[in-house]
């Protein structure tokens, strides 16, 4: 074959395919399952390129991501599309702090993709590890909490290294996005390389309708590469009362009662104590001795109509610090149905001591209940 025509005919059909290229861009839409916005930037880079052609090439005549106009199977239409497409991705719709994308519900997990996110000039100070941890291509998201208690945000399950940060900020009863001046105090957490990945964890305080904005992206390497791609951003409300570290306070008196429910519980902790099965549905409190003597902590009421569990902890640190428990206590008073299904135990402890109380249902029973602490 003559070279010169070779070379002709390679330069006729190149010529073809982007003009084919641009009638389809023009004249047609696509779908992708990529969770990345960018359909054409196949491995995900933030840029339409060589690469990705190599990528759709080698998936001529089969299906999949390079199959851009899913039709069911990668061909000529296809390759006009990504040559068509050719350079930089448009950065997500939500690429700075004032673009967040609102995130609702009481558990949210979203995908998402940083690969054509461009970087927002804030550091993060010293509360993620270095002086100024480093994070390109950062998106932004923003969660009001439903109820008071602790905020779980990560990245598990996500293809690449993150960094992640949480910002709490509110100018005069409005929702604010973080500055130069503002970022220090407004950071509220951030993490990078959490529980031993490449992948970020953080966990915080928060009140209801807390204006929160979640800012994650890539890690950003020395010679300025960043990490990218596809990645899962996990929200997880803990409600105060559903966890030991986030327990409803009691007032330090001598005797204390309070109405309570174990329904609705956002941290389900099986088996925790060591008198009852299946009790996760739990609700706990915080007392402090306000007496040095024997405290009766108990929940036999005619207001409580289900089976509890009780348990008390000097910490929260697991169940090694379990002080006492009691299931079905045949003390009178604690009977339902007429059987012993209310639980009541008794506790000697010194003025000041903590007791971290722990109110639960046997074999996950749910219900209203009165607990009652009485100092002798």
């Amino acid at each position: 074959m003559n070279i010169k025509t070779g070379l002709a005919s390679s330069e006729a059909v190149l010529s073809a395919l982007l003009a084919c290229a641009a009638l389809v861009a023009t004249n047609s839409t696509f779908a992708s399952g990529d969770v990345c916005p960018c359909a054409t930037d196949l491995n995900n880079d933030g840029v339409t390129d060589a690469a990705d052609l190599a990528i759709q090439l080698g998936a001529w005549g089969s299906n999949g991501l390079p199959d851009l106009n899913a039709n069911g199977t990668t061909d000529a239409a296809d390759l006009a599309i990504l040559l068509g497409a050719w350079g930089p991705c448009a950065a997500p719709i939500n690429d700075n702090c004032d673009q967040a994308i609102l995130l609702e519900g009481e558990t949210v997990v979203h995908e998402f993709c940083n690969s054509s996110a461009t970087d927002t000039s804030l550091f993060f100070p010293t509360l993620c590890g270095d002086d100024r941890a480093t994070i390109g291509k950062d998106i932004w998201f923003r969660y009001y909490p439903p109820y008071p208690g602790k905020l779980i945000v990560h990245t598990y399950d996500s293809e690449f290294d993150t960094v992640l940060g949480a910002y709490l900020l509110m100018l005069d009863g409005v929702c604010t996005c973080p500055d130069s001046f503002w970022v220090t105090y407004a950071l509220t957490d951030c993490s990078d390389d959490a529980n031993g990945g490449v992948t970020s964890y953080i966990e915080f305080d928060t009140n209801p309708n807390d204006c929160i904005n979640i800012r994650v992206g890539g890690y950003k390497f020395s010679n300025g590469d960043v990490d990218e791609g596809p990645g899962l951003l996990t929200i997880r409300p803990i409600k105060r009362g559903d966890r030991c570290d986030v327990p409803n306070l009691l007032p330090s008196t001598n005797h204390v009662e309070v109405l309570g429910t174990n329904a609705g519980d956002t941290w389900l902790q099986a088996d925790l104590s060591s008198c009852a099965l299946n009790d996760d549905r739990d609700e706990w409190y915080q007392y402090v001795m306000a007496s040095t003597g024997t405290a009766r902590i108990s929940t036999c009421s005619a207001a409580t109509d289900f089976d509890t569990t009780l348990a008390v902890y000097s910490d929260c640190n697991g169940p090694g610090d379990e002080i006492a428990c009691n299931d079905d206590s045949p003390t009178v008073g604690c009977q339902l149905g007429g059987f012993n299904r209310k639980s009541e135990l008794f506790i000697n402890a010194q003025i000041g001591d903590y007791l971290y109380i722990r109110v639960s249902g046997y074999q996950s029973a749910v219900g209203n209940f009165k607990l009652t602490v009485d100092i002798d």
